[in-house]
């Protein structure tokens, strides 16, 4: 959560707390849905004003002062921040959290041995290739709207323009993870290839909404198989991107990623 944490507070980059944390033990989701709802409208109180776009973040804090070095609106937005500071913490202490989807402790706080809890990482064992998640056009990583993708930061990546509604696996494997807002699906190769599909860009926002998915944890998939649907005028209408990503989150343990055309659009070496 550390880390995870700094990403979000010094770079305005939440992914890492909405896929590592959030995204695994829920409960967090409500507490910042609550705090998010509450410094909202204390902002719409205050009439907080941020000067220029991009105001997300500790580092930016200073566009709430402006050119004119507005102090009473950074006040309140330093009193804001602080607010949502302690509230999430109350509110955390208070709604708890659930952190067995770890599995690393028993129900009395206690490490569970190796072969009870999640395995441990392992160096990957095979090359591995991968198929387009979808029908439609390739896109580069690079192309990605998405920084976080485009970047890399979620691994080695690749995205598709789909043509239809449909959502397949790019690889044989065990899917190890659903989100319950079914925007996206994690599947281990029997390799060690940790690879994430994410469908659309933001789309968590959705809530499920216009997505369905038909597999779930521990079910074996096959390259090209079918895992889940989505709404394109449910995507539309909310003005989320349809691009479906699909990322080696554990690139780095591999000797090198490469792209080409073809078949095969991402070949891992190890």
């Amino acid at each position: 959560a550390f880390p995870a944490a700094l990403s979000a507070l010094f770079g305005g980059i939440s992914e890492p707390t909405t896929y590592g944390i959030s995204y695994k033990m829920v409960r967090p989701y409500y507490v910042h849905t609550i705090v998010a709802i509450a410094t909202a409208l204390l902002a719409g109180i205050m009439q907080l004003k941020c000067y220029a776009f991009g105001g997300y973040s500790l580092t930016n804090i200073l566009l709430y002062m402006g050119p004119d070095r507005d102090m009473a609106n950074f006040t309140n937005a330093l009193i804001l921040v602080a607010f949502m500071a302690v509230a999430s913490f109350v509110l955390t202490w208070v709604i708890g959290f659930d952190d067995s989807i770890y599995d690393e402790e028993d129900e009395d706080g206690n490490p569970l041995p190796e072969s009870e809890g999640e395995p441990a990482k392992k160096v990957p064992t095979a090359n591995e290739s991968f198929v387009l998640p979808a029908q439609g056009e390739y896109i580069a990583q690079a192309d990605i709207s998405d920084n976080v993708f485009a970047q890399g930061i979620l691994g080695p990546c690749f995205g598709v323009k789909p043509t239809d509604g449909d959502v397949v696996s790019p690889v044989a494997g065990s899917v190890y993870a659903v989100a319950g807002t079914k925007h996206a699906v994690t599947i281990v190769t029997d390799g060690g290839a940790e690879v994430l599909v994410h469908i659309g860009i933001d789309s968590v926002k959705l809530d499920s909404a216009g997505l369905e998915t038909f597999v779930q944890k521990g079910d074996r998939v096959t390259a090209g198989q079918r895992i889940a649907s989505f709404d394109k005028d449910v995507f539309e209408k909310a003005g989320v991107d349809t691009t479906i990503v699909c990322s080696l989150i554990n690139g780095k343990d591999y000797a090198s990623v490469a792209f080409q055309q073809g078949d095969a659009v991402m070949i891992a070496t190890v």
